[in-house]
């Protein structure tokens, strides 16, 4: 078999161990090697990252709001205009549902409801007065329960708290699920992630102190008293957690967890062992005069070396390797030209005799998938597409619609169409 790699969400029908399509193809070819999708892995660390209460309260609160806007335009009105009087400056008008699912969504979410949330507060607080009696007892009953939820000080903190570490993960997120995107450089910001988040437990304090200063802030603005949760007989909901201060108490049941369980998750879900396949693409030249020149003394062969122990027996010659990598060097080196900065130009570049092992590495490196998102992208396409007026079109047709569809950036040439369409010979006859 010429498989050389699979990827797939982490579904038991697919990525399961035992009976998994993938272990089954495994089973098949020991090369074919799976790789569990990294923006999936990164909506999992972020989705377990969720579970501490207050955070679970907080997405519960935060849904709970924008459902109640978003279903009625009559509300959604009366919040556009608190927030043109409020916030005339903010380019957002409406609340986003912070999909349980959807992270990218989720930290978009986050960050639009802090941003209207003093208007929110003025619009919940003038429905829940109804003064003059423009919206009927169960929107003003409503609106005066969300207003209880979200102008607690406990809520504030936690939604402070809980943006600015999300906030950390929205970059990686946009880039692994972009149309084109770099395998190397998006490793390079998982393990950028993963330091950020381990430098930040290291001072706490200081990140505490950051967030907690704008929940002070914002609960001066809306005049919400500096407060903690009293100490419960049963914590259900909460945690009764011993402290010197109010800001000590946040501190231990929001921040600390949340960064130890962000933490705990990324190291578990991108270890180094699943990593080490990918850290060949150094190969690609731009990346290899980057680590020579950034990194003198320190050879960037190690990784190739491993890789090409693992697909040996695909090489030409392994044992001629070591001499391509410091010719692969010399020749890159010394180049004068435009250097390649992805693999297919790479290929395009070298396309003279010659690097046959390096040539090798880099088609295999080429098949290696990071994430499923293009082919999810399909699914989306061809939900579309097939829809209950097209339920009887045959496969040829939906193969076309499709492609035509996801590959929007090929030109199509109107006019060679309808020459070939008119020379098929068709059922149709015209009197």
């Amino acid at each position: 078999m010429n498989c050389r790699g699979q990827s797939y969400d982490g579904a038991g029908a697919m990525a399961g161990h035992i009976k998994g399509l993938s272990s089954r193809i495994l089973n098949l070819n020991k090369k074919a090697s799976f790789v569990h999708c990294y923006s999936h892995r990164l909506n999992l660390a972020i989705c377990a990252s969720c579970n501490i209460q207050y955070v679970k309260n907080l997405l519960t609160h935060v849904k709970e709001v924008s459902y109640f806007f978003n279903l009625s335009p009559t509300r959604q009105q009366k919040l556009e205009e608190h927030i043109e009087s409020t916030v005339p400056s903010a380019v957002k008008i409406k609340l986003k549902d912070v999909c349980r699912t959807r992270w990218v969504e989720k930290v978009n979410g986050f960050d639009t409801f802090q941003e209207l949330f003093i208007p929110l507060v003025s619009c919940l607080k003038e429905m829940s007065l109804n003064v003059s009696k423009s919206f009927n007892h169960s929107t003003s009953s409503s609106a005066s329960s969300l207003l209880k939820l979200i102008t607690g000080f406990d809520f504030i903190v936690a939604m402070c708290i809980t943006r600015n570490v999300f906030d950390l993960t929205l970059p990686i997120t946009r880039m692994l699920q972009s149309k084109s995107n770099d395998i190397y450089d998006g490793l390079n910001l998982i393990q950028a992630l993963k330091d950020v988040v381990f430098s930040l437990r290291n001072v706490v304090d200081q990140h505490h102190q950051m967030c907690y200063a704008q929940a002070l802030k914002i609960a001066q603005n809306i005049n919400v008293a500096e407060t903690k949760p009293r100490t419960s007989f049963i914590s259900k909901n909460r945690d009764n957690t011993p402290s010197e201060s109010i800001s000590d108490y946040f501190k231990f049941v929001i921040t600390i967890p949340l960064l130890d369980h962000l933490s705990v998750e990324l190291d578990t879900r991108f270890d180094d062992t699943t990593l080490k396949c990918y850290k060949a693409l150094v190969l690609v030249p731009r990346k290899m005069i980057s680590v020579v020149q950034c990194f003198r003394g320190t050879s960037w062969k190690g990784s190739i070396i491993f890789f090409s122990d693992f697909y040996g027996t695909d090489l030409p010659n392994p044992l001629a390797l070591s001499g391509e990598l410091d010719l692969w060097e010399a020749f890159w080196l010394n180049f004068k030209g435009g250097i390649p900065s992805n693999i297919s130009k790479t290929l395009k570049a070298i396309n003279f005799p010659g690097f046959e092992n390096i040539k090798v590495c880099l088609k295999l490196l080429a098949t290696f998938p990071l994430t499923s998102c293009e082919c999810e992208r399909s699914f989306s396409s061809l939900r579309r597409l097939k829809n209950y007026m097209r339920s009887t079109m045959v496969q040829d047709r939906l193969n076309g619609l499709a492609l035509m569809n996801i590959h929007t950036e090929i030109v199509i040439d109107i006019k060679k169409v309808i020459d070939k369409f008119a020379t098929i010979n068709r059922r149709l006859t015209f009197k």
